[in-house]
């Protein structure tokens, strides 16, 4: 089989969707599928890089994000189909859906889509009706040149239904997957360098505590701040290091930023807390270093960073929110979670890492198995082989 795969967003371009089309993309090759992923550029990388010999990336100008289509991406797009001839075209969310959607139309090929979007938590109402994404997203689920939309939890598939019903048989639940097995290989990589990710940052020595998220207000990183003060005067004789992996890129996000060293400051963490982000293939390495992942944030799509803290053994503190509850369903089976709002309660949990050794080590395991049993990358993959058979 040979899947040309369409993402804007792709390694070592950061973000969810990047990470999943990065995921896919692999194991649909270990599989042994030919793959060609179709990506933006990113400089200082090649136009075309050949991974292995049943995986390459295609790097071409994708317009601005804001460009569903753009005529050098639908160039692109032709090239790489005349070129590689493929058996079919997964395009993953909305700039690789509206290319595929044209390729099936010119050449006839089966499309396939993977939307992705963290689904609303107040639910559907009139209001999407006049929302540019939603429409889009209708436009998507209404076209009969997609054979198949892929949703990767049950939130955003519910979500979809409810956008169009009648489309249902349209409609696919396939969870996102992370690899444990290239996770620690990464990790091996990492440590083997002189300096380590770690190192070149020149961070302070401590346990350290990672919140992987965007500087953005729908991350709750006010939350994670106050918990961290509550840690470290709880524990006053240990060294902390907090570390959220986000940096400001417009003003809004400098003015958050801003407000969270304030927050810090009143914390009595300031010295202790710090914003840097990381190169895709870094992350691991950063990960395994960590004694506890944080993410409070108000809503997840599913939460791949947190899939990756638990391939890695690391105890992981989350929100009892949309995403992050379908994976762990209830507290303590796999991860420790607290109520949106409920700041003192981030706070007892990421105290529970360092005060009960049995707990933390219970949660470990637990979130390594529910990783390896129901959310790995090869079943993923193996799903996706599946669908596209049925084409």
């Amino acid at each position: 089989m040979r899947i040309l795969l369409i993402a804007s967003q792709y390694p070592p371009a950061q973000g969810g969707g990047g990470t999943h089309s990065y995921y896919l993309a692999s194991e649909l090759a270990r599989l042994g599928c030919k793959v060609l992923v179709l990506t933006a550029t990113v400089p200082g990388l090649a136009a075309r890089e050949e991974v292995n010999p049943n995986l390459a990336v295609l790097r071409r100008d994708f317009g601005s994000k804001a460009d569903l289509v753009s005529t050098g991406s639908l160039k692109a797009a032709l090239d790489a189909f005349n070129a590689f001839r493929p058996t079919l075209v997964h395009g993953q969310h909305l700039q690789g859906a509206n290319l595929a959607m044209r390729l099936s139309a010119v050449y006839g090929v089966p499309a396939f889509v993977t939307l992705h979007k963290t689904p609303r938590l107040g639910g559907i109402d009139d209001t999407i009706f006049s929302d540019p994404t939603y429409s889009e997203i209708r436009f998507i689920l209404a076209s009969s040149h997609i054979k198949a939309v892929v949703a990767g939890s049950r939130a955003f598939y519910s979500e979809l239904l409810k956008i169009d019903e009648r489309v249902s048989a349209k409609l696919n639940l396939i969870y996102h997957g992370v690899s444990p097995g290239w996770l620690r290989y990464m990790v091996n990589i990492a440590s083997l360098a002189k300096p380590n990710p770690y190192e070149r940052l020149g961070l302070p020595s401590g346990d350290l505590i990672i919140c992987p998220a965007r500087i953005d207000r729908r991350k709750n990183l006010t939350a994670f701040v106050s918990a961290s003060g509550q840690l470290q005067s709880r524990f006053a004789n240990r060294s902390f290091t907090f570390l959220i992996t986000g940096q400001p890129t417009d003003k809004d996000e400098m003015r958050y930023q801003e407000e969270l060293v304030v927050h810090a400051q009143a914390c009595g963490i300031q010295e202790r807390l710090f914003f840097h982000s990381f190169d895709f293939f870094e992350v691991p390495y950063i990960l395994h270093r960590a004694a506890a992942c944080v993410l409070p944030s108000y809503k997840e799509g599913l939460g791949l960073v947190l899939l990756e803290a638990m391939a890695l053994s690391v105890p992981v503190i989350a929100t009892n929110t949309i995403g992050i509850n379908e994976i762990v369903m209830r507290n303590e089976e796999g991860a420790l979670l607290f109520d949106i709002g409920e700041d003192s309660e981030l706070a007892e949990r990421l105290c529970q890492i360092f005060s009960d050794s049995a707990l933390c080590n219970k949660i470990k395991s637990l979130g390594r198995r529910l990783v390896t049993e129901r959310f790995n990358a090869r079943r993923m993959a193996k799903e996706h082989l599946s669908l596209y058979s049925k084409a």
